[in-house]
């Protein structure tokens, strides 16, 4: 893969590298009750602390009325990460998870838990509805480096991502894995959002379990960043991205 800069004197020619930094946040359930139709979540809120040195530490919670959901969402409280954006350090900045349109978020418990929503398929995001992800951040950008599933509807599901630089999909060939988005350009920063949703509306009842996150806090860019990649056709990682990262 091959990635370049374009600055407004000039070009740089950089090689592609992986930074060390990175929060990860999985959505595993160990104390809910057995899959039944009690499991809303509601809004899901995910608040983040960084010290001075970037180490980061999440506070979660949930708006369900419901003891054993609010339970399951404080266990994922504590470290998950470190962040390479150095203006964000001794700061805060939060993420929220909204099903916008929809019945609302719910919490499956399904191979290890995941979110999905309480819609056709209940505890998948499946064809007729969308998870929405906010950032609410005052230094930097949440860089997202891969998203993780767990079960789907049939091996059809089309996961599809999108962002304020553009949307990309990946075919889910396997119940379970992780879409590694690095370089893809899927950036938010203050109140923009990541949304993700089912590209393939064949089967309204396709969808998917989202159980699990990855990113870094970077610096804002004032340059443009082109990626260009050349992917084979793997079903876990199948587009490639020509995006501006203002």
């Amino acid at each position: 893969m091959l990635r370049f800069m374009v600055y407004c004197f000039g070009m740089v020619l950089l090689a592609a590298s992986l930074a060390s930094a990175e929060v990860e946040v999985k959505f595993a359930v160990s104390n809910a009750p057995s899959e039944n139709t009690t499991n809303a979540l509601g809004t899901l809120t995910l608040k983040f602390n960084v010290d001075s040195a970037g180490s980061v530490f999440m506070d979660a919670s949930s708006t369900s009325d419901q003891q054993h959901i609010r339970d399951a969402v404080d266990a994922w409280d504590g470290p998950v990460g470190t962040i390479s954006c150095k203006g964000a350090f001794n700061s805060e900045f939060s993420l929220m998870f909204q099903n916008r349109a929809g019945p609302g978020l719910y919490l499956s418990t399904k191979q290890g838990g995941g979110l999905g929503v309480c819609g056709l398929n209940p505890g998948l995001i499946d064809g007729i509805d969308s998870v929405a992800v906010t950032a609410f951040i005052t230094t930097g950008k949440l860089e997202f480096r891969s998203v993780a599933w767990n079960g789907w509807f049939d091996p059809t599901v089309q996961m599809l991502l999108t962002g304020p630089f553009g949307s990309a999909t990946n075919t889910l060939t396997a119940k379970c894995g992780t879409w590694d988005v690095s370089g893809m350009g899927f950036m938010i920063g203050n109140n923009e959002t990541l949304m993700f949703t089912n590209a393939d509306l064949g089967d309204p009842r396709d969808g998917y379990r989202l159980s699990g996150i990855t990113f870094d806090v970077v610096e804002n860019a004032s340059t443009t960043e082109i990626t260009i990649g050349f992917v084979p056709n793997t079903g876990l990682s199948d587009v490639f991205a020509l995006s501006p990262f203002l």
